[in-house]
């Protein structure tokens, strides 16, 4: 698995903790194009902050007709929606599964609170 971050500063960071991340622009066709020579690569992760840069490259990879699998992350169903439509087979919509991983960490946490509120309200009640 290989990282690509086009912040110079982010990518040394990564690799000091041993992470294998690589300076490259996502977004241009022509490190695609290398990318796919490379015949390394077979899925790709598209985890941009934006969904116009998601959306972009999902679509750069369709019309160019890389051979390739997509997964990407979505922020709202409507994003998640478009993302498909524009080819990426798996999409992760962080929003829709916060909830629950909020209160799983939150029992992580505090768990020992909790369980101690609820057997005091067990034993009120």
């Amino acid at each position: 698995m290989l990282g690509i971050d086009i912040n110079e500063d982010y990518v040394a960071r990564h690799r000091q903790a041993g992470r294998n991340v690589a300076h490259g622009d996502a977004t241009d066709a022509d490190f695609w194009a290398r990318a796919e020579r490379s015949g390394h690569v077979k899925l790709a992760l598209l985890a941009f902050s934006d969904h116009k840069s998601n959306m972009a490259v999902a679509r750069l990879l369709r019309e160019q007709q890389f051979d390739l699998e997509l997964a990407s992350v979505a922020h709202y169903p409507d994003h998640e929606r478009a993302l498909r439509e524009a080819g990426v087979h798996a999409v992760f919509n962080f929003y829709a599964s916060a909830g629950e991983s909020f209160a799983e960490h939150v029992v992580e946490n505090f768990g020992d609170m909790i369980n101690e509120e609820q057997a005091a309200t067990t034993q009120a009640g």
